[in-house]
């Protein structure tokens, strides 16, 4: 009996996912059509390295979870814009952000170990915390509402705004990142 050998096929050679290429094309236009995303002329983060940014939010009524209330945040554009460039910069390699000395020092800290835990409870970098906020919370879902469909987004929940907030402080720590200050009632 003889012996068959078998080609082995190399591994394909990553390519960029689909969804990120929406999510820069959308972030270029004025108002996204797959991400609420876009509408400004200036990045954020080039903001946040002049002055701090203040985002207001208050807690909405959850009925019967009051254990995990959800935000309404008047400004959540912009603070949907921030996330989606953090991720942004985390997909870059460490070559095409060592340019630049304040995107290379953001670069770094996203790549470290975040506090919010996945869905198996395992610790997962900072990169995959932003990307599950995009997919799960600024990515336009549609719905049917008496016979029209509508576009609409889920909305942040208070711990989820934590993370977001020790992911801030952890940046303002690190680089020249001037902060995110979160203030309740508006």
């Amino acid at each position: 009996m003889a012996i068959k050998s078998r080609k082995i096929k190399p591994p394909a050679p990553r390519t960029s996912s689909a969804w990120i290429d929406d999510l820069i094309k959308d972030y270029g236009l004025v108002d996204g059509e797959l991400y609420d995303v876009g509408g400004r002329e200036e990045s954020t983060l080039d903001e946040l390295s002049n002055h701090a940014l203040v985002i207001d939010y208050s807690i909405k009524s959850t009925g019967t979870n009051q254990g995990k209330p959800y935000l309404d945040i008047p400004d959540r554009r912009l603070l949907n814009n921030l996330i989606a460039e953090l991720y942004m910069i985390s997909t870059l390699d460490a070559v095409a952000v060592s340019a630049d000395e304040y995107v290379s020092n953001v670069w770094s800290v996203l790549q470290k170990t975040a506090t919010p835990v996945n869905r198996n409870g395992k610790s997962q970098p900072w990169q995959d915390f932003l990307k599950g906020l995009l997919q799960d919370k600024i990515k336009y879902k549609r719905r049917n509402y008496n016979g029209k469909w509508r576009r609409y987004t889920n909305d942040i929940s208070l711990d989820q705004l934590l993370h977001l907030d020790n992911l801030f402080e952890l940046l303002e720590s690190n680089s020249a990142f001037n902060g995110v200050d979160f203030v309740e009632g508006f």
